[in-house]
């Protein structure tokens, strides 16, 4: 369990669905984030997909409160994503997070990457 406040975690990391392989590769950002910790997992399913909307479900279903499922019946792309993960965490929230990392939906980390990334944080 990770604090999305503490120092020694990525406070969110978000992901999208915006259609086609994208939508497929979720199995490996959980696996990437799992091995380091998060606090929040944000998955926008920008897609009619029904699939990674059910799959989404079931994941926020397993992790309440730490696997937030955003969707959209409009189509948003991949820069209305981000927008949407910004006004959340920075205007919708009661205690908005000191940042988070966005990647694409096909983005594929190394090992150990979010060590990386904390570091530049």
């Amino acid at each position: 369990d990770s604090n999305p406040r503490s120092e020694s975690v990525i406070p969110a990391y978000c992901t999208a669905c915006v259609g086609g392989a994208d939508c497929i590769y979720i199995g490996h950002h959980i696996d990437r984030v799992f091995e380091f910790g998060v606090g929040y997992f944000v998955w926008f399913v920008n897609s009619n997909d029904e699939g990674a909307r059910g799959l989404g479900r079931l994941l926020a279903d397993a992790f309440p409160g730490r696997f937030i499922l955003m969707t959209s019946n409009v189509r948003l792309g991949a820069s209305g994503t981000w927008n949407r993960f910004i006004d959340f965490f920075f205007y919708r929230t009661v205690n908005p997070i000191p940042w988070f990392l966005n990647v694409n939906g096909d983005f594929f980390a190394r090992e150990n990457a979010m060590q990386d990334y904390l570091a530049f944080a």
